[in-house]
């Protein structure tokens, strides 16, 4: 199924990039066929538009529009194969429960439609104003139509997915204990300390800070003088080896609620308070068994939705043409 996909998905994604309105012959250009559905260049270009039209309503970064383009090149037409094949077994699966069960189809079509509400309120809310939303569906050439109908198939397929795949993984302990005692080295931490701090630039001078500690020493809140002296943020949890040698030789050595002596930098001074100070060791089981748990159960999702495609790829009629 993939011969021949990473080249031909890349060139068509630099046709798609050039297509216009007037290039009708070459959107009509045939590029797969999956089992009774035809692709065109102009199926794959809008199947791009509509994925990335949705990732901008929902507020995407610049960085991940870039790795999805990127991904795009290479995997495009793949995607929407793929995409083709799950929604057709989602759409199967909806009717043999539908003639298994035909009271029931009623209230699972609310369902959906309660899910496909909720969904697009949640791309609603990225926005100021319903004149602002409507105005970046216009902007991406969409309707509301457009965005429920592709929610709604992603709900679909995801329904399909959580039965088939997701509802079939079981994590025991036993599994997390052994991860955690395979993989010491992922979960041992490095000191770190968390700190109050009080910053005096130089052009403030040292007698500024002198002034600071001195207030400090005389009972004042460290917290109230930050408020009103310090010139940047306080500093928070940093790990050995983060900051300056010449700020660690003090931070690492106070005691839980101590307060440092003036310690001067390039371009300053600066005043610590220590609220916490961990060594470094080894993280126990039950503070990252929930994160374990995690990264087993993705990797067992990962492993059995590989396979789970496969198959149904492996029933499915696919023909990637050569030459578009």
């Amino acid at each position: 199924m993939r011969r021949n996909i990473y080249l031909l998905g890349f060139f068509i994604l630099t046709l798609l990039l050039s297509i216009r309105p007037a290039h009708a012959v070459i959107e009509d250009t045939i590029v797969a066929i999956v089992n009774d559905d035809i692709i065109t260049l102009n199926d794959l270009k809008d199947y791009i538009d509509a994925r990335a039209m949705q990732m901008r309503l929902e507020g995407t970064s610049a960085k991940d529009m870039q790795k999805f383009m990127s991904d795009m090149a290479q995997n495009g037409l793949d995607r929407l194969i793929e995409d083709k094949i799950i929604l057709n077994a989602a759409n199967k699966n909806e009717a043999a429960l539908n003639a298994a069960d035909p009271k029931g189809e009623s209230q699972r079509n609310e369902e959906i439609e309660s899910q496909v509400d909720n969904r697009l309120m949640g791309i609603r809310s990225q926005y100021k104003n319903d004149e602002e939303f409507f105005k970046a569906l216009l902007d991406q050439g969409v309707s509301i139509t457009d965005v429920r109908n592709r929610i709604r198939n992603q709900i679909k397929t995801k329904r399909l997915v959580d039965q088939q795949i997701r509802a079939k993984i079981y994590v025991n302990p036993q599994e997390v204990t052994a991860f955690y005692k395979n993989h010491f080295e992922d979960f041992t931490k490095a000191e770190r300390v968390n700190l109050d701090s009080i910053f005096i630039s130089k052009e403030k001078g040292r007698e500024r800070a002198q002034e600071v500690l001195a207030k400090i020493k005389d009972g004042k809140s460290f917290r109230d003088l930050a408020k009103e002296y310090s010139e940047t943020p306080a500093i928070g949890i940093i790990k050995r080896g983060q900051a300056l040698p010449e700020i660690e030789k003090i931070v690492f050595n106070l005691n839980t609620g101590e307060t440092s002596t003036i310690c001067e930098v390039d371009n300053g001074f600066y005043i610590f308070r220590l609220l916490g100070h961990t060594k470094a060791g080894l993280a126990p089981l039950f503070e990252v068994k929930d994160e374990i748990y995690n990264q087993i159960f993705q990797k067992k999702f990962q492993d059995k939705f590989a396979s789970w495609l496969a198959k149904l790829k492996k029933e499915a009629f696919v023909d990637i043409k050569k030459n578009p």
